[in-house]
């Protein structure tokens, strides 16, 4: 288990969960996932391998009766329109747009933890009115936002 403030973290869920790198951590922590969200039909068939849980679909169509209360909302939004390796569109992505789920979702669920995801480029300055926007929403919903790069390279196979 881990604490925050003196408070036990029990339950979480997993927004954009892709083949499940979030689940698999927190469950070793001790946590036990609630709800998933996943709309790659390869991905979610991969995490029901993994989990024996297949995640529900589109995050956008999660409504409030669907999201339980939760201690942590982990989420690796789309990077598509923020990656180099992507058309770098941002928030005209339609992708890019996505991000907004998560502070929506953290407020139905109470989250008391947001752990988020993304790539460098989100930090770079031809983002900066996108991070700005992003930390503004955050913000917005209740949290406070601390961020950093962390290289993944000597933690997880490339």
């Amino acid at each position: 288990m881990i604490t925050t403030t003196g408070t036990m973290l029990k339950t979480f869920i997993d927004l954009f969960a892709g083949v499940g790198g979030f689940r698999y951590v927190l469950e070793k922590m001790g946590l036990t996932c609630l709800l998933s969200s996943e709309i790659d039909d390869k991905a979610s068939a991969v995490y029901q391998l993994n989990y024996n849980s297949y995640p529900c679909g589109d995050v956008t169509k999660l409504a409030k009766d669907d999201v339980p209360e939760a201690d942590i909302l982990c989420a690796g939004f789309p990077c598509q329109a923020w990656s180099n390796a992507g058309e770098m569109r941002g928030f005209a992505d339609p992708r890019g747009m996505l991000f907004f789920e998560i502070p929506r979702i953290a407020v139905l669920c109470r989250a008391k933890v947001l752990l988020l995801e993304n790539v460098p480029a989100l930090l770079s300055k031809r983002n900066r009115k996108a991070f700005a926007a992003i930390v503004g929403a955050l913000n917005a919903a209740g949290y406070e936002v601390q961020y950093t790069i962390i290289d993944a390279c000597g933690w997880v196979p490339q």
